[in-house]
């Protein structure tokens, strides 16, 4: 077994187990991981790879911090899972790629797309349709449903979803064309979601297996001088001193 391989083999068996689930995917770019079949493309260069970590940490604490009222969205989350695993056994289609999906468009369900008189369209998955909609991101021309489950049902059929995360996966990124950087974020949000997590609110950080961390003390930027005009922000002594002569 190569390195590369021996390292995806391990990452995946620790992030299955992090997240209770066993991933159908993963794959590393320069070390970074990504979760899609590699013929999506996703090209980490060796010279970037080193800032990803942080990045990461970056992008994914900016996604979780969009959300505004907490138990809101961890109810309608929440709703949404249970309408994922309502319909799934009669109409196939990835319970991770509809959960995570459907949260990234629509910003963790705070911006659903409605239309001109203000009802939901009950459209995660945004399949295309004549009526004209809007959220937060702009104008839209989608299907409009009775309920959430009529909208993810038809959804399955429109992209000929098979129930598998790669295929899935593969069909929904044809047509959207999302960003995958984002998604990266969005699916690791999610997953810690699913396993019945906590993505946690705006006093805590997350990385991107889900792992809470400490915020970093914050050094000033602002600089203190004390009565001999050292900088005791930095505890640097002022020109022409030295610690004997203020001794």
């Amino acid at each position: 077994m190569t390195v590369a391989a021996y390292d995806t083999a391990r990452l995946h068996q620790s992030l299955s187990a992090q997240w209770g689930y066993t991933l159908e995917e993963l794959n590393l770019s320069s070390g970074v991981p990504y979760f899609w079949d590699n013929r999506v493309g996703y090209v980490v260069s060796e010279n970037s790879s080193s800032l990803m970590p942080m990045a990461d940490i970056v992008n994914i604490n900016y996604y979780k911090d969009l959300i505004r009222d907490r138990d809101t969205v961890y109810y309608r989350m929440q709703e949404y899972k249970v309408d994922i695993l309502m319909t799934k056994d009669d109409t196939p289609y990835s319970l991770n790629i509809a959960f995570t999906l459907g949260c990234m468009f629509t910003n963790f369900f705070q911006s659903n797309p409605v239309d001109e008189d203000g009802y939901d369209m009950n459209n995660p998955l945004f399949v295309p349709g004549d009526v004209k909609c809007q959220n937060e991101n702009g104008v839209y021309f989608l299907k409009k449903y009775g309920n959430i489950r009529e909208g993810l049902t038809d959804a399955a059929n429109f992209f000929n979803l098979i129930g598998r995360d790669v295929e899935d996966f593969t069909l929904l990124h044809k047509f959207h064309n999302f960003s995958l950087t984002a998604y990266r974020s969005y699916f690791s949000l999610c997953m810690l979601f699913l396993k019945g997590g906590e993505m946690y609110d705006r006093n805590y950080r997350v990385n991107r297996r889900g792992y809470r961390i400490p915020h970093r003390r914050y050094i000033s930027r602002v600089k203190r001088e004390g009565f001999w005009g050292n900088d005791i922000s930095s505890r640097q002594r002022p020109a022409g001193r030295t610690w004997r002569e203020d001794s």
